[in-house]
């Protein structure tokens, strides 16, 4: 299967699971428990995005590890069960990823159409 098809099948099971679980706990108890994911947020090392992005997935999220988007590998994202790219810069890094790249992964902005371009993804730039 295309790294394409796996992302994009991968990525819509895991946010309406995700959403779905957070709902039906939030609607039987007061306070809403955490979703057990294990959830790496691959951004700007010590930006603003990624200190935000990261407080609020660790409030809604079992576990939740930042990394530099420009030296992510397949082998560190593996280890996950969500990945999450994004960046500040115009120009972010574009790590690519082999056909064989399982791991459901969602992207961010700029960042997404560019990464999107370097796997050819449909969000990618010309």
């Amino acid at each position: 299967m295309r790294v394409v098809d796996m992302l994009h099948k991968s990525t819509f099971g895991i946010v309406a699971v995700a959403i779905i679980r957070l709902a039906a706990a939030g609607a039987s108890q007061g306070a809403t428990p955490k979703v057990d994911l294990n959830i790496l947020y691959a951004g700007t090392p010590a930006g603003p995005r990624t200190a935000d992005f990261a407080a609020f997935l660790a409030r809604h999220l079992a576990s939740v590890e930042t990394t530099d988007l420009a030296t992510l590998t397949e082998e560190h994202a593996s280890r996950f069960d969500v990945v999450v790219l994004d960046h500040d810069a115009r120009r972010p890094p574009r790590p690519k990823f082999s056909d064989g790249y399982k791991v459901p992964t969602v992207t961010v902005g700029a960042a997404g159409a560019h990464i999107g371009s370097t796997n050819r993804l449909k969000t990618g730039y010309l």
